[in-house]
């Protein structure tokens, strides 16, 4: 291959900076240098075959060191095994008793059909009279107001009627007693505004 660009080429290597490596790097490229022909040597090395005798005396001697092993494994088994146990007796003599699960019912008798309380004729007229007097005594920008609550009430005495109606027609129940409680509170707390714009 040849270089296009040979100038070019020899210009960027003359720009390079010079780099001059440390004395202890060259010791150790020359002791890995001598090591070479050592390594060449030993490859040519006669090899030799021992007797039997040799390998049977080696066989024995691994043999107990193996045996040695296996029985030191053994007694660490043991040992973990023994330990195990005695955690799990602590365990199960010591923690908790499982909790017991039980059942428990109770009876009430109710009268049906509940009935709700009368409705007490002073409260009726009282939620009707507190508007009709506001109508007829404030003016300006207070009736706006007064207008908005109205409306309010119109709607809370609408609600209430068809809860009692349902309540006639099906039966009391608790979420509709809890219903007409919520309307009679909120109600109320219409009439208290307006009474307190009078």
């Amino acid at each position: 291959m040849k270089e296009k660009n040979k100038n070019t080429l020899q210009h960027a290597l003359a720009q390079l900076p010079q780099y001059q490596p440390d004395e202890a790097l060259w010791q150790r490229i020359e002791g890995q240098l001598a090591e070479a022909p050592l390594h060449e040597a030993l490859q040519r090395l006669p090899s030799r075959q021992p007797s039997e005798y040799v390998w049977q005396g080696i066989e024995k001697q691994l043999g107990r060191k193996g045996q040695l092993r296996s029985l030191q494994l053994a007694r660490w088994v043991a040992a973990a095994a023994v330990l195990c146990g005695i955690g799990f007796a602590m365990h199960w003599l010591l923690g908790d008793t499982p909790a017991r699960v039980t059942t428990a019912y109770a009876q009430e008798q109710a009268q049906w059909p509940v009935t709700l309380p009368p409705a007490d004729a002073g409260d009726e007229e009282a939620f009707q009279e507190i508007p009709r007097m506001l109508m007829t005594s404030v003016v300006g920008s207070a009736r706006e107001e007064i207008a908005g609550l109205q409306s309010n009430l119109d709607e809370l005495n609408e609600a209430v009627n068809e809860t009692q109606s349902m309540i006639k027609r099906y039966g009391a129940d608790g979420q509709l007693l809890q219903q007409i409680v919520e309307l009679e509170r909120e109600r109320t707390l219409v009439i208290k505004q307006m009474a307190a714009l009078l």
